[in-house]
């Protein structure tokens, strides 16, 4: 059969139509393969341009670690002496733990610094390393910081080593300086930003040691403290760091100690000031004042905040256990039965119920920590009746019974909570001959409740006539137990004993640093008075 004959005209637009879609088709092919070998030979030399600055970073970050394991090493076999005063200690011509070009800084494309804390009678317990790049975006992009950590020193959680790279994109020239890393890496390390420019300070005034006021490390042309998207400023002993992504600026206090015989400063605090204290010292310790949920200073709202860590199987563990006669977990078993608290600070009674019949087991079988549970409902206005969980709005007076009962049983806040209650307006409860207010103190004080200790010996001071060299010695001993951050109006008693010679030596030096404390820490308000001479 004869095919039928082609219409040339229909042909040729066939033509013209797959010309015209192809070729176009066939370009955008070439180009995109173009571009890809164009992009993987832009990747191949950026990746040949980059490696020699991550390979820094890299071996900066490893040598830090490795010259804070030589210094490990040096401290253990020198205890009298602790760390190193200089790196040479631990080069050629000492231990011979670290080569020449560490030992003088020289590092592929870092600089490498060292500063250990002054030394207290020839020890020297803490330092601060750190590497940071020669050129930023040349030599490396990392900044990289080490601390000293004592084995024996209590224990926290904030790391030893951190870093931070300076991204060029930020428009930064500058690698972030040592103190700026350490402020980048969480708000307790804010602390240690502080330390490195007080250790750096100290490393270049020997004969000062630390500086006498936290302005000296904030001086003009000094770039110690220039932090990531932080300012500071200084207002007396305080350093505030305002930063951008916190809605609430820091605020610390510097307190360098008293000079020693040969005129160097050797110690010093730093406290973070506000409602939940930190603080450090020149040792390299962070403190932190962390009450644990089982802690009889945790109110019943942190008690329920912290609820939601404890599971189900826990709370059946510790019921077993309350049930077999251990009186401990008696109190943990009634925490963790109590049930998350509603915005208007309500709690549910069905968790309550249960809870309070754990408490009243564990005191029964004179556990303190379970009696000052059930002191605290009773105080809160909540408490027991024909087994349901009545609650009012009024506290009610049988708190004081368990308050007196945890006290006796070495519950420190039981004994604070019953003097509490005595001097309320009105008060929930009288004194009492059994336990009277005077040897509730004792027993708080005892048992370290430092507010106790203060009230302690401001009422032997306002004995008057009665009050003996015996007694101004005492006091002065009870504010000097409690002279600590955590409770710093102890200094402002402490400061008037030593003015005034009431149970310590007259010592003028000593009484202004205490005051100093008080007015930093507490600020209390006659402290800063007196310092100011108002």
């Amino acid at each position: 059969m004869k095919a039928p004959a082609r219409d040339p005209a229909a042909v040729a637009l066939i033509w013209l139509l797959a010309l015209g879609l192809g070729i176009p088709i066939l370009a955008w092919t070439c180009l995109r393969i173009y571009l890809s070998l164009a992009s993987a030979r832009s990747a191949v030399s950026s990746d040949a341009k980059y490696e020699p600055m991550r390979s820094n970073d890299t071996h900066a970050s490893l040598l830090v670690r490795s010259v804070a394991t030589c210094l490990g090493e040096y401290k253990a076999a020198h205890v009298a002496e602790g760390y190193p005063r200089s790196l040479s200690d631990l080069g050629p011509s000492g231990t011979g733990c670290l080569t020449r070009d560490v030992v003088e800084g020289r590092l592929p494309g870092h600089q490498f610094e060292y500063v250990p804390s002054v030394g207290i009678g020839g020890r020297i317990f803490a330092y601060a390393l750190c590497a940071l790049p020669s050129t930023l975006g040349k030599t490396g992009w990392d900044t990289i910081v080490q601390r000293s950590q004592d084995p024996s020193a209590p224990p926290d959680i904030y790391g030893n080593m951190h870093s931070f790279r300076t991204e060029i994109a930020t428009g930064a020239t500058e690698p972030l300086g040592c103190a700026g890393t350490w402020e980048t890496s969480g708000e307790a390390l804010a602390h240690m930003a502080i330390q490195h420019c007080l250790f750096s300070y100290a490393a270049k005034h020997p004969d000062q040691g630390y500086p006498s006021e936290v302005a000296l490390i904030s001086s003009p042309g000094s770039v110690c403290l220039s932090l990531f998207q932080t300012t500071v400023s200084i207002t007396g002993d305080v350093l505030t760091f305002d930063s951008r992504s916190r809605s609430q600026p820091r605020r610390y206090a510097y307190l360098p100690g008293l000079p020693e015989g040969d005129g160097r400063i050797a110690t010093y605090l730093v406290v973070q000031l506000g409602s939940y204290k930190t603080w450090s010292n020149e040792r390299g310790e962070i403190h932190s004042p962390v009450l644990a949920a089982d802690s009889p200073r945790a109110s019943i709202e942190e008690r329920a905040k912290s609820r939601s860590a404890r599971s189900n199987s826990t709370s059946g563990r510790l019921e077993r256990e309350c049930t077999e006669g251990s009186a401990e977990s008696c109190a943990r078993w009634g925490d963790s039965l109590v049930p998350e608290f509603s915005p208007n600070y309500r709690f549910g009674t069905e968790g309550w119920t249960r809870a309070l019949a754990a408490y009243g087991q564990g005191c029964d079988r004179k556990d303190g920590l379970s009696c000052y549970r059930l002191g605290e409902a009773y105080a809160a206005g909540r408490f027991s009746e024909g087994g349901k969980v009545r609650e009012s709005l009024s506290p009610d007076g049988r708190a004081c019974a368990y308050f007196e009962r945890s006290c006796r049983l070495g519950v420190a806040e039981g004994c604070w909570d019953l003097i509490g209650s005595r001097e309320a307006t009105p008060p929930l409860c009288a004194e009492t001959d059994s336990l009277p207010t005077k040897s509730a103190l004792e027993r708080a004080c005892r048992a370290n409740h430092l507010k106790a200790c203060v009230a302690l010996g401001r009422s032997l001071v306002k004995q008057g006539n009665r009050f003996t060299a015996k007694d101004a010695e005492r006091s002065a001993q009870y504010f000097e137990n409690a002279c600590t951050p955590a409770e710093a109006s102890g200094c402002a008693s402490l400061a008037i004993a030593y003015a005034e010679g009431r149970g310590r030596p007259r010592d003028k030096a000593r009484a202004s640093y205490f005051l100093r404390f008080a007015c930093a820490v507490a600020g209390d308000n006659e402290s800063c008075l007196a310092r100011s001479g108002g």
